[in-house]
């Protein structure tokens, strides 16, 4: 997940120090795998602009989207199991998320703890909807206009 290697380039670590076990690119390429028939995994786009800082606010922004999205694994791994998969197959990256969800209470921590001037809120606000769309961007390229 490209946005996980934006992260990794960031100051994200200095107060985030488990940030590595929140990181579900190689559960999502393994589940790719199980569910592709050996089609590979077509590389995803980064949508922030060339030159983006990725600065604590940029990296806090980009955080809250992915750890927001742990919260809809929660629904969404209770669906996949009906379809029998789950963390050892084709559902690895949910599993992953749903446990560790207390990775959201920190981020939003984070976003409350942290001082952001107006500058600050506002590259914060940019990173996150960069990050949704880079999301989507990536999501049409492997499955099609939803």
């Amino acid at each position: 997940m490209i946005l996980e290697t934006l992260l990794d380039e960031s100051e994200l670590k200095r107060i985030f120090s488990d940030w590595d076990k929140h990181k579900i690119q190689s559960d999502l390429q393994q589940d790719y795998a199980d569910l592709s028939d050996g089609e590979e995994l077509k590389r995803p786009e980064l949508k922030f602009p060339v030159g983006t800082r990725v600065d604590l606010p940029a990296a806090i922004g980009t955080l809250y989207v992915l750890e927001g999205s742990a919260l809809g694994a929660t629904f969404l791994i209770q669906k996949t199991r009906l379809l029998g998969l789950g963390d050892e197959y084709g559902a690895r990256h949910l599993a992953k998320q749903v446990g560790n969800l207390a990775g959201w209470k920190k981020t939003v921590s984070l976003l409350e703890s942290v001082p952001l001037d107006k500058q600050d809120e506002k590259r914060c606000i940019e990173a996150a909807i960069y990050s949704f769309r880079t999301f989507e961007i990536n999501y049409e390229k492997a499955f099609g206009e939803p």
